[in-house]
């Protein structure tokens, strides 16, 4: 009986971190896409502002 109570609780904390470690990873994904939509937005500006042609 206290076998299966042990190893409840053993899956139950396993689960809980591997939720945790995608949370993080999404997290960290997210993160990523918002600086490389930021370097992106910045050089696309810089070039349109370089290549525009003067009125």
């Amino acid at each position: 009986m206290s076998v299966s109570i042990v190893s409840c609780e053993r899956s139950r904390e396993y689960s809980s971190a591997m939720a945790s470690d995608a949370s993080s990873v999404k997290v960290g994904f997210i993160h990523f896409a918002m600086w490389i939509y930021f370097f992106m937005n910045i050089t696309l500006t810089c070039f349109y502002l370089r290549v525009r042609v003067p009125p």
